[in-house]
């Protein structure tokens, strides 16, 4: 199945240089048998990205159109993703285009990305199992 690349929205709002510069050197847009599918969820009836920004993006850069995805199955904390959409959209980024300007080290990623995600779940979404 594919998507146009510019109806799926980001669900985060930084990411990697180096991730990006590494599928760089692999990726070929004549040949899309080495990329794996971006995983995608619809989700309050917009398709959202769930994992392979970096690829998306690459993709785009690379003058893409449309990208293959597969659906995602797994039964995350959507509401977790709904918070970062949210967040994402606050930043203008409703897109993956719009996530050119937002490319960082791998040691700001951790910090400003990931890290932040581990924090707003801890804080606001994660189940206390304590109880």
């Amino acid at each position: 199945m594919e998507f146009s690349i510019k109806d799926l929205q980001p669900s985060q709002f930084y990411l990697s240089r180096e991730k990006v510069e590494a599928i760089q050197i692999w990726f070929k847009s004549q040949d899309l048998s080495h990329l794996e599918p971006i995983s995608v969820k619809e989700l309050d009836g917009q398709w959202i990205i769930v994992d392979g920004h970096s690829r998306l993006f690459v993709a785009y850069q690379a003058g893409l159109k449309t990208i293959p995805v597969a659906l995602e199955k797994e039964d995350w904390d959507w509401d977790f993703y709904r918070y970062c959409i949210a967040e994402t959209k606050k930043r203008g980024i409703e897109q993956i285009s719009d996530l050119a300007a937002f490319q960082l080290s791998s040691s700001d990623y951790k910090t400003l990305w990931l890290d932040w995600c581990q924090r707003t779940y801890q804080t606001y979404f994660q189940k206390d199992t304590d109880t």
